[in-house]
């Protein structure tokens, strides 16, 4: 079995549901590590420290292969179960943003019946009273994958790790009061006969990495201001 550490942050937002710690179709968004463009918004502490997973095999025959691949993904989540550190993302995994693009977690993907035959899981690490952060999360994650013998030619290969944000949507409403808040500054300053035309307030509430434990939530608006 080899396992391949891949460090760094992700600079996308990938968004998560239907993860297995809950059974109820809770959604998970990863944080961006991108700069965002609206100044006004809220900052917290991350849920989770995730990170995303690839298994693939060596074997001759696609039998072999899926067999093998298979295994893997039991022995993982058999594993997890038995970890309090550790919850495996079982459902489909949608990537946002520039890069749109969408694979299913836990599900093989395959690319014709050749070597390139590879499932991908997400696992993340909940986070209680701010620890672990995204550096002693990493270390739970390497650690528990250190501790599992997977079957011979079977790859594993970790990617990024991310902090995540269990609902951003939850924080809507405390988003709207930052953006109130922002505006009403504004209005203050350059005089009560100025025009405000703000748009993009039903955009989605998106997840920014300030920290190795904080995120910035904000909704991407646009103000203009005129005068009459």
């Amino acid at each position: 079995m080899k396992i391949r550490y891949l460090t760094g942050i992700c600079l996308t937002t990938l968004i998560l549901t239907s993860a297995v710690y809950s059974g109820t179709g809770s959604l998970v968004v990863i944080a961006s590590s991108g700069q965002g463009n609206v100044a006004a918004g809220i900052t917290r502490k991350a849920d989770f420290v995730a990170c995303s997973v690839s298994l693939s095999s060596d074997k001759k025959t696609p039998e072999e292969k899926f067999t093998d691949i298979q295994a893997t993904i039991k022995m993982i989540t058999n594993a997890a179960r038995q970890n309090p550190k550790i919850l495996v993302h079982s459902g489909p995994v949608t990537l946002s943003g520039d890069n749109a693009s969408s694979f299913s977690a836990k599900s093989l993907i395959f690319s014709s019946w050749d070597s390139y035959s590879v499932a991908r899981l997400t696992i993340l690490v909940p986070i209680k009273d701010g620890n672990p952060n995204i550096f002693g999360g990493g270390l739970i994650i390497k650690q528990f994958f250190d501790g599992i013998k997977f079957p011979d030619k079977t790859k594993c290969v970790l990617s990024q790790i991310y902090l995540a944000v269990e609902n951003p949507e939850q924080y809507r409403q405390e988003v709207l009061k930052a953006i109130a808040d922002s505006i009403g500054q504004v209005k203050e300053a350059l005089g009560k006969d100025i025009d405000f035309q703000l748009t993009g307030l039903a955009n989605p509430v998106t997840v920014q990495q300030i920290d190795d434990e904080n995120v910035n939530l904000f909704i991407n608006y646009a103000l203009s201001v005129s005068t009459d």
